[in-house]
């Protein structure tokens, strides 16, 4: 308010007052206790429901909870027929076992065999290497035929060539031979064994948590589709609320400041919470900053979505100089108040800090004071 205006308005209403025979609101200066309280409204907004589903259709077979009651993490909430995934399963790891026991046969009888004819390729080989030289030089002294010479090359090329095969063989087990194929379909057979083994576990439906069942939409009996809603849990732990406060608030607020909420269903049941979050940054279009309260306390009667109102304990000052906001106007950045000094009113230039919308600390002015109202 510009000072011209300020002057104007307090004029304004002491003339008034005299027209009236009123005199114009006085206040004097003193020290009090002064509690510091926030109020918003408030919403149940954690833990929220959470929809269990059905992965695959199928009967309700076993229904291991009632509506309203509370399971421990990993309890079966709903049994789904199985009998199709029990025998998918028991085809998979009978033949995934056949699997294993060919890899292992590969290795300890397919791969020796294989070795052992390498030593007997490699020994037909030298022999046919020696009797080749030997024919190579009575050739040379015709001592035997052009016809028993080539005789002897061929027999040398075909042990060669046979050990070559042998040794590629041997070679390549391990890599892109027998080992190596069946090492493939053994990592295929696993997989189709945890798919299997997957939805079998899906067909079991366990609690994901410590949770209150809040909602149960199938039967035993009744046969439900893919992705149908089976029911409805939310987990069981310290509800939070959140709401929003105007953003002048912000320096008074911090993790672990007390709250008392009302719900407006329960109005009479006062519950205690606490600040377990601030904001990081402001709505700049609303000029506020969001809460969230946690309620250690587990109150039966508290439901998700419930609104009520929080009162927030922001501070506590004791015996300081407490001026009620409306003796206290403002120029600029200063903050200005009027002094009655014996029959006149002085404008004053005042050092103080508000605390909330009702009230300001006051710091240079003398206790006993008379403000006069704006």
């Amino acid at each position: 308010m510009k000072q011209p205006a300020f002057l104007a308005l307090l004029l304004s209403a002491c003339i008034l007052a005299s027209g009236c025979g009123k005199k114009a609101e006085e206040y004097t200066v003193k020290k009090m206790d002064l509690d510091y309280n926030i109020l918003a409204n408030c919403t149940v907004a954690y833990p929220d429901p959470y929809d269990i589903t059905a992965a695959s259709a199928g009967e309700v077979k076993t229904l291991g909870v009632e509506e309203g009651g509370t399971v421990k993490k990993g309890a079966l909430l709903i049994g789904l027929d199985d009998f199709n995934e029990q025998q998918a399963l028991s085809i998979s790891k009978a033949n995934l076992n056949d699997a294993e026991i060919h890899l292992k046969n590969a290795k300890e009888e397919d791969l020796p065999a294989l070795q052992e004819q390498l030593n007997s390729d490699k020994i037909a080989l030298d022999d046919a290497k020696k009797n080749f030289d030997r024919s190579t030089e009575l050739a040379k002294s015709e001592t035997i035929t052009k016809a028993e010479l080539e005789q002897a090359d061929n027999k040398f090329k075909t042990a060669d060539s046979k050990y070559k095969q042998t040794k590629l063989r041997v070679d390549s087990f391990a890599k892109t031979g027998q080992e190596a194929s069946l090492k493939n379909q053994l990592a295929l057979l696993k997989a189709k064994v945890e798919i299997d083994n997957k939805n079998l576990e899906d067909r079991h439906i366990t609690a994901p948590y410590d949770c209150l069942v809040k909602k149960i939409n199938a039967r035993a009996g009744e046969k439900v589709k893919a992705g149908a809603v089976l029911m409805t849990v939310i987990e069981k732990k310290d509800w939070v609320l959140e709401t929003d406060v105007d953003q002048k608030e912000l320096p008074y607020l911090k993790l672990g400041l007390k709250a008392d909420i009302l719900f407006d269903a329960y109005p009479s049941e006062k519950v205690k919470a606490e600040i377990n979050f601030v904001c990081a940054s402001i709505d700049t279009a609303k000029g506020t900053c969001n809460l969230k309260l946690v309620i250690r306390d587990r109150k039966p009667f508290i439901k998700h979505g419930m609104t009520g109102s929080a009162e927030i304990h922001a501070g506590s000052f004791k015996q300081v100089l407490a001026v009620p906001s409306r003796f206290v106007g403002v120029e600029g950045r200063e903050l200005l108040c009027f002094i009655k000094e014996k029959e006149s009113v002085k404008k004053t230039s005042i050092s103080a800090r508000q605390v909330g919308e009702k009230y300001y600390i006051a710091e240079n002015i003398p206790e006993g004071t008379t403000l006069v109202g704006k």
